[in-house]
């Protein structure tokens, strides 16, 4: 199954007309996915690409989780909602209230 995504992904690169000599740095795989072990050296070899697994910037918490790869969205949401407010952004925004229920879900697992 692996193998068919990262042809799909080839596929599309293709499609977009983009040459893959165009992409030097390659593909980055984010999420609990890029966990999966020779995820890296699969898509590597079906795409032609460097391919290396994306972690997202742990924010300052007292769990280590936010480091996770499967937490990459999550933590890019509340940092985005966290610099929306910083700048005088809507505080009852869907931004603001997600930050809200991943602070409390996060606060159950630790």
């Amino acid at each position: 199954r692996v193998e068919e995504i990262f042809e799909g992904v080839a596929s599309e690169i293709a499609k977009s007309g983009i040459d893959l000599v165009q992409l030097p740095a390659g593909l980055v795989v984010t999420g609990g996915t890029s966990r999966l072990r020779g995820l890296v050296e699969t898509g590597a070899r079906v795409t032609g690409l460097p391919v290396e697994p994306g972690l997202p910037v742990p924010m300052d918490t007292s769990t280590e989780m936010t480091g996770m790869p499967e937490f990459a969205t999550a933590v890019g949401s509340v940092r985005l909602a966290l610099e929306a407010e910083a700048r005088g952004g809507e505080r009852d925004g869907f931004l603001s209230k997600l930050t809200g229920w991943i602070t409390r879900m996060a606060g159950r697992v630790r």
